[in-house]
């Protein structure tokens, strides 16, 4: 008995050390992403830190990168300055697009801007909140990566973004963004949306 015991014990601890050190990996992986956007941004906040106008050049240039497209438009939001971002990304695509691509980019993710990435439709769900009926926009995008990438065997695969409310504005947090990597051909646009919609109804988030 004390033997079966210390078997159980061992296997226990086991089980706490995997979960503490992914705890750990997740915050490494997710603190070089964000280190790495932010080296990106930084000669942003650096102009507005010392009261000077940013450039031009730069504020396109960052915008037009999917991968900072999200943070330098909550830099200029924070200084009250989005009138300087450019009009061609303010709208829900590109913050979607820029969403999901900020997601993908995670180390324990994608782990890579997606070589490839298209949009392919908005699909609406309506979920009761608060006591109504709201109407809820999903993005759905398609990606790809070329070898030596781990995902290229898998072609395009599929990622959802959003969902963005009525009331929402461009660049809102949006929580049910997310990816199986799974092939975008396995399943319809509308059921790809189902699954996520409903994950996120079992986990509480609405």
């Amino acid at each position: 008995m004390e033997i079966v015991l210390y078997i159980l014990g061992g296997i226990v601890g086991l089980i706490i050390i995997f979960i503490v050190y992914r705890y750990w990996a997740t915050i490494k992986a997710t603190q070089k992403r964000d280190r790495d956007i932010f080296e990106k941004v930084k000669p942003v906040i650096d102009t507005f830190d010392n009261g000077l106008e940013p450039d031009k050049e730069l504020i396109q240039k960052l915008a037009e990168d999917d991968a900072s497209r999200g943070a330098l438009y909550s830099i200029l939001k924070n200084q009250d300055r989005t009138a300087i971002f450019p009009n061609k990304y303010k709208n829900f695509l590109s913050s979607a697009e820029a969403s999901l691509v900020f997601w993908l980019l995670h180390p324990n993710e994608l782990g890579n801007r997606p070589d490839y990435i298209e949009f392919v439709k908005t699909v609406q769900k309506e979920q009761e909140m608060k006591g109504q009926i709201r109407t809820l926009d999903y993005n759905v995008f398609k990606f790809k990566m070329e070898e030596p990438h781990w995902a290229a065997k898998d072609g395009w695969m599929v990622g959802v973004a959003g969902p963005y409310l009525d009331d929402s504005e461009p660049y809102d947090f949006a929580p049910g963004t997310f990816s199986t990597f799974e092939k975008f051909a396995s399943k319809s646009p509308k059921e790809h949306v189902n699954w996520v919609h409903d994950t996120m109804n079992k986990k509480g988030q609405y």
